[in-house]
């Protein structure tokens, strides 16, 4: 939503100049889509780099199952995709001209 938002005046030309809603949609939608691809892959290095400080601590032996890693990721994509859709049907709703109304 903050995304919407804060490019408010990039959506109102982009429709100006001709774009649909839905390639404004599908903008929104992809890059909140990579944005949770490397939220989700950041947060699993984060795990993995803690994991050795932590079964130190605990004292028990470090488990990482390789398939984290992809659920990780996938999981990411979910959050961004489904939080990049319900900014996505805001920003299709904003007309050219009270977009780039200062």
């Amino acid at each position: 939503m903050l995304a919407v938002l804060e490019r408010r005046a990039e959506i109102g030309l982009r429709s100006a100049v001709g774009a649909r809603a839905s390639h404004i949609a599908a903008l929104i939608v992809s890059e909140a889509g990579m944005v949770g691809t490397l939220g989700g892959v950041v947060g699993f290095v984060f795990d993995w780099s803690g994991l050795p400080a932590t079964s130190f601590i605990r004292w028990r032996t470090p488990v990482l199952d390789p398939l984290v890693a992809p659920y990780a990721a996938l999981g990411g994509v979910v959050v961004g995709v489904i939080g990049g859709a319900l900014a996505a049907c805001r920003a299709m709703r904003i007309t050219p001209q009270d977009a780039l109304r200062l």
